[in-house]
């Protein structure tokens, strides 16, 4: 059974290999194990960060009006409705 598993990463520092950061490294391996076994790996980082799986929002940066803003660069596709759901 394949499972869709998301990961969020610490916004302002990128998932990549050469990032200092363990929890960035820590989401690189995750993400990766999580590919070669088979499943989706979602991960929601910002810009610059390299994922085996899908990036799925890349943060803008930092306001001092609001903590982070977050930039979507994937939809996901409308589903009919469903009665009594």
């Amino acid at each position: 059974m394949s499972l869709a598993i998301l990961n969020v990463a610490y916004p302002l520092a990128p998932v990549a290999s050469d990032t200092a950061g363990g929890a960035e490294q820590m989401v690189r391996m995750l993400d990766g194990a999580l590919c070669r076994a088979g499943h989706e790996s979602l991960v929601i980082t910002c810009a610059g960060s390299s994922v085996a799986g899908s990036v799925r929002f890349e943060s803008r940066g930092v306001s001092t009006r609001s903590p982070i803003w977050w930039t979507p660069v994937w939809r996901p596709p409308t589903s009919p409705s469903r009665p009594g759901c």
